[in-house]
């Protein structure tokens, strides 16, 4: 839907990729290298797509999963327990691990380890809440958003007053059904606190009825969209985008790119 797979891509692939070499002794991660894969910040909820930064992860250069229908419970040799459970795998390199956080777990601190063909890391706290939301970026700076025909919003083609445009974004929480444990929905499923959330542009909360949908994007484990009508009298100079779930607020410093509404030439 709408160049999704595209976005998922860069969220699990467009990391930070330090030396890639061949590893021995056992896995070794910390809690300043385990971030929300949209905002970098230690912030997790339910079925959010997240990062562990570390060494010895993984013994070649790169693994990643085969599509995005499913994160699978292994991959390469590699799981991922978060208390007892394990967690989704994207993609693996000998210094990052990104992975979807169970969708069955409850809010609470659960411990997270790494075991790379039975070698486990130590294990480290990890506290999940009930939302994360995280809009993600490309260009720096701005939130990644498409037209709705599925192009992006670029600065050589940016958003107008009235047009609806998608943002992509993770840690939204469970939705209208909820996806299993490492699969994504095969229908659109929107939030639970849908009557609780928000797109705030430059601060102010757009009227609700702009919000055509926010849920999750199907056949992508862990990405979630929101299809939303622009205002019409939108600034045209690039305003901050936020989202808000049941009170809580996406990271600040993303912007849309916006122009403006320009006549077809004759």
């Amino acid at each position: 839907m709408l160049r999704s797979r595209l976005v998922l891509a860069a969220a699990v692939c467009g990391f930070h990729l330090a030396a890639l070499a061949a590893t021995d002794g056992n896995p070794s991660i910390s809690s300043a290298g385990l971030v929300n894969a949209a905002t970098g910040q230690p912030l997790f909820a339910p079925y959010s797509i997240c990062t562990i930064y570390g060494t010895n992860l993984y013994f070649y250069e790169f693994a990643s999963a085969t599509g995005y229908i499913e994160a699978p419970p292994t991959l390469g040799g590699d799981t991922v327990l978060i208390g007892s459970i394990p967690a989704g795998l994207f993609y693996i390199t000998p210094n990052q691990i990104n992975l979807l956080i169970p969708n069955s777990l409850m809010p609470g601190t659960y411990s997270i380890t790494v075991v790379r063909q039975g070698l486990a890391s130590q294990a480290l706290p990890i506290t999940i809440q009930e939302v994360a939301p995280g809009l993600f970026s490309g260009v720096p700076g701005f939130a990644v958003a498409t037209h709705a025909d599925g192009t992006p919003i670029t600065e050589a083609s940016p958003a107008v007053p009235g047009e609806v445009v998608v943002f992509y974004a993770t840690g939204l929480g469970r939705t209208q059904p909820d996806p299993q444990d490492r699969y994504s929905a095969p229908a659109a499923a929107p939030l639970v606190h849908l009557a609780d959330f928000e797109v705030l542009l430059d601060g102010v909360a757009i009227d609700r009825s702009l919000v055509q949908y926010a849920g999750v994007t199907p056949n992508n484990a862990g990405l979630y969209q929101v299809n939303v009508r622009l205002p019409d009298d939108l600034s045209p100079t690039n305003p901050e985008v936020r989202l808000s779930v049941a009170g809580v607020l996406s990271p600040p410093g993303l912007s849309l790119i916006t122009g403006p509404v320009t006549d077809p030439p004759p």
